[in-house]
């Protein structure tokens, strides 16, 4: 991929995602990921499935583990498909290329969860600032603050997490991503496009 052609003007993504926030905001990244698939290989993921009522109760558990750790939402559960409904209403106005095949909510080792995020094909370009799982953790006891791009076939890829000073994090678990930070200094728009891999290079 390349850095140059990537991006387009962030104010013609913004235009396209009407539902993006104000002119405002001080900083915000475009990320291009790519998350690796295999076509000819098959996998198979066991999974433990938890419905609203028990991940409220694990979240009350004075307990410092959290029990739903590693554990997907239910989407029989009622409660639980209109709670992952939220978060997808929330987080496909950050998509501005590529499209959303499935969401699922897992637990993080704190207590709080991450949406599981397929990507058809695997690509997606996202426009992420400091609203970004704002929404869904303001409404909700159950608080969303990370978002994985994986592959059709379930490869991790991107992983986008908020921690509670609202610090933005990225982390490439496989694939490439061409990152643009942009920020303001002394009333200047200023940007550097980073070019990552999976293998740090």
């Amino acid at each position: 991929m390349s850095a140059s052609g990537d991006f387009g003007n962030p104010s013609s993504l913004r235009k396209r995602n009407k539902n993006f926030l104000n002119s405002q905001r001080n900083s915000f990244e475009i990320v291009n990921a790519f998350v690796y698939q295999n076509i000819n290989a098959h996998y198979y993921r066991e999974c433990e499935y938890i419905s609203y009522e028990r991940a409220l109760a694990d979240l009350k558990n004075p307990s410092p583990i959290h029990l739903s750790h590693k554990k997907f939402f239910d989407k029989t559960d009622n409660p639980s498909k209109e709670f992952i409904d939220i978060v997808e209403e929330e987080i496909k106005d950050y998509f501005t290329i590529g499209r959303i095949q499935n969401i699922d909510l897992r637990g993080r080792k704190e207590k709080s969860f991450t949406a599981w995020i397929s990507v058809i094909s695997g690509k997606a370009t996202l426009e992420i600032d400091e609203s970004f799982l704002s929404k869904t953790c303001k409404k909700n006891d159950l608080k969303v603050t990370a978002a994985t791009l994986v592959s059709d076939d379930d490869i991790k890829g991107l992983q986008i997490s908020v921690d509670e000073d609202g610090n933005r994090m990225y982390k490439l678990i496989n694939g490439t991503a061409v990152m643009a930070f942009n920020w303001k200094t002394d009333a200047k728009d200023c940007r550097v496009v980073v070019n990552i891999a999976e293998d740090g290079k």
